[in-house]
């Protein structure tokens, strides 16, 4: 019987449902771009290493979805970005107000 794999969250990764590919999800901070080439990078990174999706998610990041285990420390090196918390215990869904730049109910 094969080992179940399981998460390597000290490589930011979460094990995918197929038991196969893991899923990156790096820090966006409350869920703003600013430099418009993170998400040229992004959608560059997936592709490169055949990822199956990338997903918007409610913790406002954009995760990488389906991806092999032997290829999350080269991602991680061309994203250039941190993994944002997304399993074990911490604090998760936080919104954040954007301010008046972005929104008309901004305080």
């Amino acid at each position: 019987m094969a080992e179940k794999k399981t998460d390597i969250l000290d490589k930011g990764a979460i094990i995918q449902r197929d038991d196969q590919t893991y899923a990156v999800v790096p820090h966006i901070p409350c869920g703003f771009i600013n430099d418009f080439n993170m998400l040229r990078r992004l959608a560059d990174v997936a592709e490169k290493y055949n990822a199956k999706a990338l997903k918007v998610t409610s913790s406002q990041r954009i995760a990488i979805i389906g991806v092999a285990e032997q290829d999350l420390d080269a991602i991680w090196a061309e994203l250039d970005m941190e993994p944002g918390q997304a399993s074990g215990l911490g604090i998760r869904n936080v919104k954040a107000c954007p301010g008046t730049t972005f929104c008309r109910l901004g305080q």
